[in-house]
């Protein structure tokens, strides 16, 4: 079963990554976008009527699809004045119970996705705009991102556990990083 916990956070990881590239595409399609729409607005004197809703689901691509990578990067902000200031267990204490509210956290924002899209198929909702999109193709972006962004927290979790209490040996074996919050 430990074996499962290091696979399933690579694999994470993996889809995380493939997320993040999408996120990454977004932002060129939307660059694109923009720069198009301003041409053609001040060059040409007409307006794109489609480029408004589809930046703006760019844009929501850009920040949903990113959160597990972010995670995985360490770079989602992080306020350690009090964590820096503890030392020995305690200190992993505390970063397993900051790991248990991204846990909570990430599976609230997934329940309030699911709800959302969930709505959006049931009524067939499309968008006010010329393409009438369909709401749920959006949505279906936020529960890809919400989705990866709970399975990381959690194996996040899980992975802090193992390194608070396992052998050093157990966790060669599992090749699991040891991550600041978990150093001793």
């Amino acid at each position: 079963m430990l074996q499962g916990v290091g696979w399933f956070v690579r694999a994470v990881t993996r889809l995380s990554d493939w997320l993040a590239e999408l996120s990454a595409l977004a932002v060129v399609a939307l660059t694109a976008m923009v720069t198009i729409g301003v041409v053609m607005r001040y060059g040409f004197n007409a307006a794109l009527t489609w480029a408004d809703e589809i930046s703006s689901y760019c844009l929501l691509a850009i920040a949903v699809l990113g959160l597990a990578h972010t995670l995985n990067a360490g770079a989602h902000i992080r306020i350690d004045v009090y964590t820096v200031r503890v030392k020995g267990r305690p200190r992993q204490w505390l970063g397993l119970g900051c790991y248990a509210a991204g846990v909570v956290f990430a599976g609230l924002l997934l329940l309030g996705c699911w709800a959302r899209f969930q709505n959006f198929w049931q009524r067939n909702t499309v968008s006010f705009t010329d393409l009438h999109t369909p709401l749920y193709l959006p949505a279906l972006l936020l529960l890809l991102g919400a989705g990866a962004f709970l399975l990381l927290m959690l194996g996040r979790t899980v992975e802090h556990l193992a390194l608070m209490w396992l052998p050093a040996h157990t966790l060669h074996r599992l090749r699991l990083p040891v991550r600041p919050e978990t150093r001793p």
